[in-house]
This record gives structure tokens, C-alpha cells and sequence, in this order.
């Protein structure tokens, strides 16, 4: 019988404890301590719902500018004009490989629709290993990479029918299990959809085997993420805009926002309110 992937679990990991950078900001662009605190209130505000509803439909409604997924299609484009190489495929939410040409046939509808899927699994399965991995490291202990043995937890908390339908997916098989194969890329827009579906059972198996504790930390786990993120500040970066949003204004300001389960959130100031952009959940 296929397994979970060890090596993708452990990235999981890599993920939540990898200390966040520092971010560079021009002299001219500096945060105001407005900017500054509404950033922090963004964030607080978007984890705050996360752990109450462990529901990313509703962060992305509730906190994401209207136009995230225009932005994202518009600088994969522009991306993929300046590297010339059109038949490339491209990276979307957390690693998930598509073909280009789905930037000119796949509906925003499409876009968010996976995107709310992968980040909630994501964000689940950060979240529980956070939980998992807490009380040790608090007590100074070195971050252990048990593979096999977070292997066995996740598929513990999948049906066996959910368990059967990642596994078998053409893409996702690979992306979910120990493949030395480069990974599929999303070819039509009638995979996205299955995708965005199978990552959907997969989260809500996930959310029925273990309840709340799949998207609330525990107390230990925050007094963890509070210590890894101690000091961190919201901080603007210069090329922000052209990297996140060619479609906001052009005075607008990008700030990078680290929250406990990301690298950072990407937040601007448009028409007066501060929205959400991305979600990085590790830093390139």
C-alpha cells in the first residue's frame, strides 16, 4: 500500500519552525507606526478566526483583497514574459506544479477554489505538528524529523477512502508520497478542480479524526510560536508592489507581516483598508 510521504511532512516542518528572515526596506519606505500597528491587527485579527473556524474560505472573504488572485495571475504572467520559457511550468500555492497555459483558461473561481484547499490543509497540518512538537522544544530539545512516525499520524487521520483517493490521483499521488520523479504539473482546468475536491476530503477527514486540535494550537504551542517570533515586526519592502500586486495603486505600501504559522503575511493599504495579498508560507 502507498504512504504518506515522509519527505513531504518533514517539509512540513521545515516550514513552521524555519526562522523568518529579514526583510530589506528602502530608506524612503518607511512603516509608519500606524502602518505598523495595523498590520499587527491584520494578523492577530486573521489568526484569530483561523483558530476559532479552522476555515480558510472564510479568511480569504474575510481578510484577502477582492482582487488576490487577479494579482497572482498577472505577476505569473509578467514572470513568465521576462524568463521567455512560456512551456516552463510554474509553482502555485505551496509547491502544487500547473502548466502556463492555464493562466489564460482557468477562472479566478478555479484559482481560489484550489488555493483555499491546499492552504487549509496546509495550515491544518501545520498547526497539528505545531501542537506536536511544542512541549519538546520548549524544553530545549533538538526538532526531531520523525518521518515515519508523522507519517503515521496523518494517515491515522484519514478515512481509508479519502487515504485511497489522494493516493491514486495522478498528481497528487506523487505530491503525497515518497516519488523520486519531478512532480506533475496540473494540466487542464478539470484537474484543478478534482485537485481543489480531493484536498477538500482530505482536510475535512482530517478535521472529523482529531476536531479542534487541527487548527488550534495548543497553550504550549503558542508560548513556542510566541518565542520563535519574538521581536518580529511588520516591515515593508521596496519591490513589494511589483512582486505581490501590479494592480494596486501605485503609492500603495506591501508590508510583510510574520505570523505563527507563516513566514508572513502579505498585507497593503488599498482605497483606505488593509487586505491580505498572499500567505507565504515559506520564504524563497
Amino acid at each position: 500500500m502507498q504512504k504518506i510521504s515522509q519527505s513531504f511532512l518533514s517539509f512540513i516542518l521545515i516550514c513552521l519552525f524555519q526562522p523568518a528572515g529579514t526583510f530589506v526596506a528602502s530608506a524612503n519606505d518607511e512603516l509608519t507606526a500606524e502602518e505598523k500597528r495595523a498590520a499587527i491587527v491584520l494578523a492577530n485579527a486573521f489568526m484569530k478566526q483561523w483558530e476559532e473556524t479552522g476555515d480558510m474560505k472564510q479568511l480569504v472573504e474575510s481578510f484577502y483583497a477582492p482582487d488576490f488572485i487577479e494579482c497572482f495571475v498577472e505577476r505569473e504572467k509578467r514572470n513568465l514574459a521576462q524568463k521567455g520559457d512560456p512551456a516552463k511550468t510554474r509553482e502555485f500555492a505551496f509547491g502544487l506544479a500547473y502548466q502556463p497555459a492555464l493562466l489564460e483558461t482557468a477562472a479566478r473561481e478555479d484559482w481560489q477554489r484550489l488555493y483555499v484547499a491546499m492552504m487549509e490543509l496546509t495550515f491544518c497540518l501545520m498547526t497539528h505538528y505545531l501542537n506536536q512538537q511544542a512541549g519538546a522544544m520548549l524544553h530545549g530539545k533538538e526538532l526531531e524529523f520523525e518521518s515515519e512516525k508523522m507519517m503515521r499520524s496523518f494517515e491515522r487521520m484519514l478515512s481509508p477512502e479519502v487515504r485511497k483517493e489522494l493516493l491514486q490521483h495522478r498528481i497528487l499521488k506523487s505530491y503525497f508520497s515518497d516519488d523520486d520523479d519531478a512532480l506533475p504539473a496540473i494540466q487542464t482546468v478539470e484537474e484543478m478542480r478534482e485537485i481543489a475536491i480531493v484536498l477538500e476530503k482530505t482536510t475535512a477527514s482530517m478535521k472529523k479524526t482529531v476536531g479542534s486540535n487541527a487548527y488550534q494550537p495548543t497553550l504550549v504551542a503558542r508560548r513556542l510560536a510566541t518565542k520563535l517570533r519574538m521581536g518580529l515586526q511588520p516591515n515593508q519592502v521596496s519591490d513589494g508592489r511589483v512582486e505581490y500586486g501590479l494592480k494596486m495603486p501605485r503609492d500603495a505600501k506591501v508590508i510583510y507581516m510574520p505570523t505563527m504559522l507563516m513566514h508572513f503575511l502579505v498585507i497593503a493599504k488599498v482605497e483606505g483598508h488593509y487586505k491580505v495579498y498572499w500567505a507565504e508560507v515559506i520564504s524563497a
